[in-house]
């Protein structure tokens, strides 16, 4: 019999093989579970969003909708860490109210755009999702499950495997692709890639910015309240906000969630940083970065509408790109999404992949022992009222 899944539930264990799989749907008990979390991702972690710092901002997020519940499984050989996998559940109903026919699907908690994954060591890597998938769908009762992930991920091939060996229905969506900008060579070699016209186009903004006032580029960490609102300043100024007015949004969560990093990590190496463009003091331009492992990774990144004429946002990329090429310490800059104005950057393009896992039978199943038995049962009561009976004779004592 399946157990329903509840947000208050805690932690649940199963443990063989001396390998133990832990669910968890409370954050702080995720964190308290070991002590060399950063060590792990550090070394494994395909970017720094699978992070403490930014999971705990999206499960106080998910935590507190009434749509999804997230929960987090945990693969661990006595004191040593093996798999992490985050995601967030939900249930569909055909008809709202009263609510009948419930169809519970997953995903994972991270955005589509942070390229979500399953977190393990290459070796245990399929003992992890051979042992997260069954309690998803077996324990957890989801009927289909929707999974991003970055194009190439192994994890694609052991999903469609597992699914395959159940008989549920498996398909595959090419996902959103998104820009990646090699830093090789030196910064006049790229400069010489984009163009003469380019440069010179870049050459004249600069110029028309000198003559409005005095204008700097700076890169600063996220470490301070007075950095996080010049950030959000721009942002609230962007064509953006306009969408995000129409929706109800106040302010962009995925940005906030980048931004508030700092609270929770305050002096960790991972804490983010952010680009400013501010002209005659005033914020007209960011683009936030953080660093791992060589790599360096743009999540966001927006400019201030009415300064839309001087192209704020491509003087800002042009003086980041010439710092993360003259500091040699960083080999490729990835973004998350891909326009064409990225064209201009002679960027790589990488595809993301999501697979769709649908368990039909199960739907079927859950629709015949849990509504049409409660409508049978309602029918055995009304006609029992009918004939005069207070229960039904077979429910009477």
């Amino acid at each position: 019999m399946r157990q329903s899944f509840e947000p208050q539930t805690e932690t649940a264990e199963v443990t063989r093989h001396k390998l133990t799989l832990t669910m968890v749907s409370d954050f702080n008990r995720l964190e308290s579970m070991h002590r060399d979390w950063d060590t792990f991702l550090d070394q494994l972690a395909p970017s720094p969003f699978f992070l403490l710092g930014l999971l705990r901002t999206y499960f106080s997020d998910y935590g507190a909708a009434k749509e999804w519940r997230p929960i987090a499984f945990v693969m661990s050989e006595g004191d040593r860490l093996l798999g992490l996998a985050a995601f967030r559940t939900a249930d569909d109903y055909v008809l709202r109210r009263p609510k009948l026919f419930r169809s519970r699907r997953v995903e994972f908690l991270l955005p589509d755009l942070l390229s979500p994954d399953f977190v393990a060591r290459q070796e245990y890597l399929k003992e992890f999702v051979g042992r997260v998938m069954p309690v998803l769908f077996d324990r957890l009762g989801c009927q289909s499950a929707r999974m991003t992930l970055p194009s190439g991920s192994p994890s694609a091939l052991l999903l469609r495997q597992w699914g395959r060996s159940r008989g549920m229905t498996i398909r595959s969506e090419p996902g959103q692709r998104h820009a990646v900008l090699n830093v090789v060579g030196t910064w006049q070699q790229y400069l010489n890639s984009l163009g003469r016209k380019h440069v010179q186009n870049c050459e004249r903004l600069e110029r028309r910015l000198d003559e409005i006032g005095k204008w700097d580029v700076r890169c600063e960490r996220v470490d301070s309240p007075a950095v996080v609102e010049r950030v959000l300043e721009v942002e609230r100024n962007s064509w953006k906000q306009r969408f995000r007015d129409d929706l109800g949004r106040p302010d962009d969560q995925d940005l906030k969630g980048i931004l508030d990093y700092y609270r929770y990590s305050p002096g960790s190496r991972f804490c983010p940083l952010v680009w400013l463009l501010e002209l005659n003091g005033k914020p007209v331009a960011f683009a936030s970065e953080i660093r791992l492992g060589g790599v360096a990774y743009q999540p966001k990144a927006s400019f201030d509408e009415s300064f839309s004429d001087l192209s704020p946002g491509k003087i800002l990329d042009m003086k980041m790109f010439q710092a993360l090429f003259e500091s040699g310490s960083v080999s490729r800059l990835e973004f998350f999404t891909f326009y064409d104005y990225m064209r201009q950057w002679n960027p790589e393009v990488r595809g993301r992949e999501t697979i769709v896992i649908e368990n039909h039978g199960a739907l079927f199943k859950s629709l015949l022992r849990k509504k049409l038995s409660r409508w049978a049962t309602a029918f055995r009561r009304a006609a029992g009222r009918k004939r005069g009976y207070a229960v039904p004779r077979e429910e009477a004592p």
